[in-house]
């Protein structure tokens, strides 16, 4: 019966001990002024040392709060020992997206040597409620680990 079973999942193409993908493992950081924004990072959280991958790091306004376009938006990214971050600088035109629903910025990073690597991330803008506005500055912690 065992090998009856096995033969009949090698046949459909599940296969046995271990063969299915694990799923992606993502970095995803969410800091919030729960009424004002929220401030994500999407990207992956493991990578292989010589190879790289793009984190996206984004703000979205909440309720009647909107970006304020008329501000300097900026983004910095701290290099970390191990990682290489290309750009470690954007302004509001290299985003990705920047206008009063939401901005958002593309950056790469390339793992060197193996290791749980943290980094930083600290982004400027403005949000604004009808009439007034204020600047903003969040910095975002996260960590990587390069296999």
């Amino acid at each position: 019966m065992r090998i009856a079973c096995a033969a009949l999942l090698l046949a459909v193409g599940l296969g046995c001990g271990g063969s299915e993908t694990p799923a992606r493992e993502r970095v995803q950081v969410n800091v919030e002024d729960p009424e004002r924004y929220r401030v994500s990072l999407d990207g992956p959280a493991r990578l292989a040392a010589g190879s790289g991958g793009d984190l996206r790091l984004a703000v979205e306004p909440l309720g009647p709060f909107k970006l304020a376009v008329e501000y300097p938006l900026r983004m910095e990214v701290a290099d970390a020992a191990g990682l290489a971050v290309t750009p470690t600088r954007q302004a509001a035109a290299d985003a990705a997206r920047y206008d009063a629903e939401g901005c958002a910025f593309d950056f790469g990073v390339e793992a060197v040597e193996p290791g749980s690597r943290s980094m930083q991330a600290t982004i400027h803008f403005g949000i604004c409620e009808t009439d007034l506005c204020e600047p903003v500055t969040r910095q975002i912690d996260f960590a990587l680990q390069v296999d």
